[in-house]
C-alpha cells in the first residue's frame, strides 16, 4: 500500500480488510468493485462504514530514553503509529505489503535539524536521492557545517547533490538567509541572558537549540515548519497490462510537529499527516517533450477566476496545490534543476512509464506536476510578513477561519443528516459556542484582546459577518477556550524528566498572567495507572509519560442531548499560541488598511468532516453518507464496558488518533503548577536524580 493516510476501508463488514488507495486509479477502481461484490454477499442495513479514515498519525516513541525498542502497544493502536522511516517511505508500515520504490528527490522543511543523527543513525538511504534540498532554521553548534560538509563528501562523485538553505528572518531583506521584502527584528533573551553562548547551552541540556527561539521577547521571526515533499517513483501491477510492472511518479506531503533529532522524534508526543498524490496526467508524456511550457507556466500566473491551463489540469480548483505553491513561493528558491535520474538510466525503462520527466525545472514548478485532487486536508500555513487583510485571508488565524467558514459552517448547513436530526442534535444559539481546545508546546506573550479575537475568529458557531478585527462577545475565556498545558509533575514524571520541558519552553511571565490561569487543564488524567503504554481508558494510546510536542487546535460539538461530543473540526499544526506564529492584525505605517503581521514560517493541516467528505465511497463508487463525525480514540474500554462504535444510518465515524482526553480534559486543581522552563525554583528530583533541566550557573 502506498499511502495508508490516503486510504479508506470500504469494507461492509468487521471483518474486510478492502483498502481504497485514493492516489491509485487502477486500484481504486480494483477494490471498489471488490467491495462491491462483497457487499453484495454480505451486506448490512448500515450504508456508511466506522472508523473510515485516519486522519492523522503519531511518531512512534521509545519505551525510555535508554532503550532502542518502541514502546509496547496493543495490536489495536499500533496503526496509529509509524515511524520516520515509514513516514518517509523506506519501510513499509505494519500489516501492509512492501512496495518496489525509486527515490528521487527530496525537500525538507524544519526548524532544528541534527544531521548526524538524521543522515546516520535513521536515514542513510537518503544519499540515493538525486537531489535533496534542506529548508532549516538551527542546526545546532557551528550550525551543523560538520554533518552538512559530510553529508555533501559522502556524495562527492555520485552525481547526486544536497542543498542547505538557512531562513533568520532577522537578517537584512532579500538577502542569502532572508528572502522576505522586509526584516523582522529579534531580541533574544534566555531568562535574561542576552546573545547567549548556544554552545554553552548545548551542553547543558540536550535539547536547547530547539528552545531559544521562544525564549524571545515576542519580537522574534524564525523558520518553524516541519515538512518534507518526497518524490519517487513506485512499481504497480496491473491486471490490464497482461501483470507487467508500472512505474508512476509519486509526491508525499508529510506535515508534522517534530524537529530533526533523537529527542524530537523517540521520545516525545509528535503528530503528522501523510498523503501521497501521483503525477497529473496531462504531465506524463507532454511534460517530457515541452521544457518551453514549463518555463512559460512559471512566470505566466493566471487571472484571478481564470483556469490556469496546461500544465495544472485545474477542471476545477485545487486549493491544496495553490496553498502549497503560495507559501513555498514564499522562500523565493528559484534554482532550475533537474529532480530526477535519466528515465533511460532507471530500472524502469523497461516497463510502462508515469514517470516524472528528467528536465530541469523550480521547485515551484516540480510541486505543480503533481495531481493533488483527492487532498482531504487545508494547508494552513503562516509566511512572515505584513499582509493586507482587504485582498484576502491566504496566512494565520484568518486562513484558519476562512477553512472553517467554508468547510465546517457549510457542512452544518448542507448535511443531510444534520437536516434529518436537526430537532435531536443541532445545539442551540445558547449553546452553540463550545469550547475551543488549544494545545501546544510553547506560548507567547498573550494579551486578553488578542485571545478573544483569535478565538472569536475560529468559532464555528460565531457569526459569519464578524470582521477578524472586531470581534465581541459577551462569554468569558473560562467558557470560549480551554487551554491544555503539562504541569511541573507531568514533565518530571515524563520519560526525559525536567530535560524533556526543554522542549515545551514557555517562561513564566507568559504563562502565569492572570487570565490564562483559569484555562489550563493537564497534558494526562491527574492518576495514570502504571499500566502506561496497555490499553485502558487513562491512557489508551500510551502517551500520558511522552513530553507534549504536538499542536493541535479543535473545537468539539455541543449536543442537546447526552450523545458525546465530537470533533467539527481539527488543526494539527507547527504553530505555538502566539502572535508571533498565527499573526496579529495591525494598523501599519505604510499601508492604506489593516495588516496581519506574522512573524513565523508555520505550516498546519485542517480537517473537519467537510474535507474528508468526498473520501466516503459507497459500493457503486458514489458517497452514500449525510454526514460523517471526527471521533477521538478512546480505546476499547469506556467506563468500564466495550466501546461500540455507534452506527447510524446515513453517518460514518472517524477515529482521531488524540493522544490526550479532548472530550473531558482534567482542569488544573490548587496542587497543579504549570510547568515553565525557568520555574526551576524548589522542585523534587526526577527519575533521573535531576532538579531542573538547566544549569544556568555554566551559561
Amino acid at each position: 500500500m502506498s499511502s495508508l493516510q490516503s486510504a479508506i476501508y470500504i469494507g461492509s463488514n468487521d471483518d474486510d480488510d478492502s483498502v481504497v488507495d485514493l492516489t491509485d486509479g487502477e486500484r481504486t477502481k480494483k477494490a471498489k468493485h471488490d467491495a462491491s461484490s462483497s457487499r453484495k454477499e454480505n451486506s448490512r442495513p448500515k450504508s456508511c462504514q466506522s472508523d473510515a479514515i485516519i486522519p492523522f498519525r503519531l511518531y512512534d516513541t521509545k519505551i525510555s530514553i535508554s532503550s532502542s525498542q518502541s514502546a509496547p502497544r496493543p495490536e489495536s493502536t499500533k496503526r496509529y503509529f509509524q515511524t520516520l522511516r515509514q513516514t518517509i517511505g523506506f519501510d513499509s508500515p505494519p500489516g501492509t505489503s512492501p512496495t518496489e520504490r525509486e527515490f528521487q528527490w527530496l525537500v525538507i522543511c524544519n526548524y532544528c535539524i541534527d544531521i548526524h543523527y538524521f543522515l546516520r543513525e535513521t536515514l542513510p538511504e537518503i544519499l540515493s536521492f538525486k537531489r535533496v534540498v534542506v529548508f532549516y532554521g538551527d542546526a545546532g553548534p557551528d550550525n551543523g557545517r560538520g554533518g552538512m560538509d559530510h553529508w555533501r563528501e559522502m556524495l562527492r562523485g555520485s552525481g547526486n547533490t544536497v542543498e542547505f538553505v538557512r531562513f533568520v528572518p532577522s537578517d537584512p531583506p532579500r538577502s542569502v538567509t532572508n528572502p522576505l521584502d522586509m526584516k523582522i527584528p529579534c531580541e533574544c533573551h534566555f531568562f535574561g541572558f542576552s546573545n547567549c553562548d548556544r554552545a554553552k547551552i548545548f551542553s547543558c541540556c540536550y535539547c536547547c537549540p530547539i528552545v531559544d527561539p521562544f525564549l524571545i521577547t515576542g519580537k522574534d521571526g524564525v523558520h518553524h515548519t516541519k515538512m518534507f515533499l518526497v518524490g519517487y517513483d513506485e512499481s504497480r501491477q496491473q491486471a490490464n497490462n497482461g501483470g507487467s510492472g508500472c512505474w508512476q511518479s509519486m509526491i508525499r506531503v508529510v506535515v508534522h510537529t517534530a524537529n530533526l533529532m533523537q529527542q524530537d522524534i523517540e521520545w516525545k508526543t509528535q503528530g503528522l499527516y501523510s498523503q501521497d498524490f501521483p503525477l497529473k496526467r496531462d504531465n506524463i508524456d507532454v511534460v517530457s517533450s515541452s521544457n518551453q511550457k514549463m518555463q512559460q507556466a512559471e512566470t505566466n500566473q493566471p487571472a484571478a477566476g481564470k483556469k490556469r491551463g496546461w500544465p495544472f489540469e485545474d477542471e476545477a480548483p485545487q486549493q491544496f496545490e495553490d496553498d502549497l505553491v503560495s507559501y513555498m513561493e514564499s522562500y523565493r528558491y528559484s534554482t532550475r534543476q533537474s529532480w530526477c535520474a535519466s528515465q533511460q538510466s532507471t530500472a524502469s525503462s523497461t516497463h510502462s512509464q508515469s514517470t516524472l520527466t528528467d528536465k530541469d525545472m523550480s521547485l515551484v514548478n516540480l510541486i505543480r506536476q503533481y495531481d493533488y485532487s483527492s487532498a482531504y486536508v487545508v494547508l494552513i500555513p503562516s509566511v512572515p510578513g505584513k499582509h493586507l487583510i482587504s485582498r484576502g485571508d491566504s496566512f494565520g488565524y484568518l486562513k484558519l477561519r476562512k477553512a472553517i467558514r467554508e468547510t465546517v459552517c457549510s457542512h452544518h448547513s448542507h448535511s443531510r443528516a444534520i437536516e434529518v436530526s436537526s430537532a435531536k442534535s443541532k445545539p442551540s444559539s445558547q449553546q452553540a459556542r463550545s469550547p475551543i481546545i488549544c494545545q501546544f508546546s510553547s506560548l507567547g506573550s498573550l494579551s486578553t484582546k488578542w485571545l478573544n479575537d483569535f478565538i472569536s475568529s475560529i468559532d464555528a458557531h460565531g457569526s459569519s459577518d464578524v470582521q477578524p478585527e472586531n470581534t465581541k462577545s459577551g462569554m468569558s475565556l473560562e467558557n470560549k477556550v480551554k487551554i491544555v498545558w503539562p504541569t511541573v509533575e507531568e514533565i518530571r514524571n515524563s520519560i526525559e524528566g525536567y530535560r524533556g520541558g526543554g522542549s515545551v519552553p514557555a517562561t513564566s511571565k507568559n504563562v502565569n498572567k492572570d487570565f490564562l490561569l483559569p484555562l489550563y487543564h493537564r497534558w494526562s488524567k491527574r492518576v495514570v495507572s502504571e499500566s502506561v503504554g496497555k490499553q485502558n481508558n487513562t491512557d489508551p494510546l500510551g502517551m500520558a509519560k511522552d513530553v507534549p510536542h504536538i499542536k493541535t487546535y479543535m473545537q468539539l460539538s455541543h449536543p442537546a442531548n447526552d450523545d458525546p461530543p465530537f470533533i467539527e473540526w481539527l488543526c494539527l499544526t507547527s504553530h505555538n499560541l502566539s502572535k508571533a506564529a498565527w499573526g496579529e492584525v495591525q494598523n501599519s505605517t505604510g499601508f492604506t488598511s489593516k495588516v496581519l503581521f506574522i512573524r513565523h514560517w508555520e505550516l498546519g493541516v485542517f480537517f473537519s468532516p467537510g474535507t474528508l467528505v468526498k473520501h466516503v465511497i459507497g459500493a457503486d463508487g458514489d458517497c452514500k453518507c449525510g454526514y460523517m463525525r471526527l471521533r477521538p480514540y478512546f480505546g476499547s474500554i469506556v467506563n468500564g464496558a466495550p466501546n461500540h462504535e455507534d452506527d447510524e444510518e446515513g453517518v460514518v465515524n472517524i477515529t482521531v488518533p488524540l493522544p490526550y482526553d479532548v472530550i473531558n480534559p482534567v482542569k488544573y486543581n490548587d496542587n497543579d503548577v504549570p510547568w515553565t522552563i525557568d520555574g526551576i525554583g524548589k522542585l523534587l528530583p526526577d527519575s533521573f536524580g535531576i532538579v531542573g533541566g538547566f544549569d544556568m550557573h555554566n551559561i
